[in-house]
């Protein structure tokens, strides 16, 4: 299936962060509007109450007053579902920005629909949601080594009007447990702020299990998976704090990136219980 344009957006100053680029969260925000788009342009009906996958990869920073665009295809047709591709581009060079890949399950007035072939452009291979066995509980989580790094509590007013509440609203939570992360490191703000370094990340999976509900409290634990010298993957367990049960996990890659010359550079070694293989 050819790609349709689906986006059109500029950059605005308050989307970026420290780190002088565009927050993770105003990607997820972008393809989540691109997602709709592209199902009122093709007939898809959205599912509100089901499992979601989501898979952001990165490719280069967009910085304030960029005009961006996305393109969008469905990629891949199975018998459980559907999965959608956007490319975000600088709509002046249309150099590619960043891809995700949204899989979502049929509806069923759907299955009817052709497969159509995986485009490889829109390839964005991320990291599996579940590398290691699932926490299904805080405790299990905290038991696994990881530590608290967020609450928030979800307001009717941030409900969108399809009935979905907005991907960046998880992907805002998972990007404070990396910033905690990097702290858990002793890549405290004032230590990256001294060097002109900061933490990015590179890559961003996701699997919703449930739908945000009206008035939940949401509580966040983050673990450090792996880390290596110019690596750190981490894991990030969302849960109603109320039933304990869990709402969205995500798995990240964070590299530490130098700010004057937009180059990865290597992991400090920094605390000897983390300590960095190779």
């Amino acid at each position: 299936m050819s790609p349709i344009c689906t986006h059109h957006s500029r950059v605005q100053p308050w989307e970026c962060d420290e780190n002088e680029h565009m927050n993770a969260q105003f990607y997820a925000a972008r393809f989540q509007q691109a997602t709709a788009e592209f199902a009122a342009a093709t007939g898809l009906v959205r599912p509100l109450n089901s499992k979601q996958r989501l898979t952001l990869r990165f490719h280069a920073e967009a910085h304030t007053e960029q005009h961006l665009v996305v393109e969008s295809a469905l990629i891949e047709v199975s018998p459980h579902g559907y999965a959608i591709g956007h490319r975000l581009l600088d709509a002046a060079s249309e150099r590619l920005l960043a891809t995700s890949i949204d899989q979502s399950p049929w509806q069923r007035q759907q299955r009817h629909l052709p497969s159509r072939p995986f485009e490889p452009r829109f390839d964005a291979p991320g990291i599996d949601p579940n590398p290691i066995n699932a926490p299904n509980t805080e405790p299990d989580a905290l038991a696994d080594g990881g530590f608290a790094s967020g609450r928030i509590a979800i307001a009717p007013t941030n409900m969108g009007t399809d009935g979905h509440y907005p991907h960046q609203i998880y992907v805002a939570l998972f990007g404070q447990g990396a910033a905690i992360s990097w702290d858990v490191i002793g890549l405290t703000q004032d230590v990256l702020q001294s060097h002109r370094w900061g933490g990015m990340v590179v890559n961003l999976s996701m699997t919703i299990l449930q739908p945000l509900q009206p008035g939940i409290l949401v509580k966040q634990v983050s673990r450090i998976v792996t880390l290596r010298s110019r690596v750190m993957t981490i894991r990030h367990d969302q849960f109603n704090v109320e039933t304990g049960e869990p709402i969205a996990r995500s798995v990240s890659t964070g590299m530490l990136v130098n700010l004057d010359t937009r180059r990865i550079i290597s992991l400090p070694a920094l605390s000897p219980e983390l300590a960095l293989s190779t």
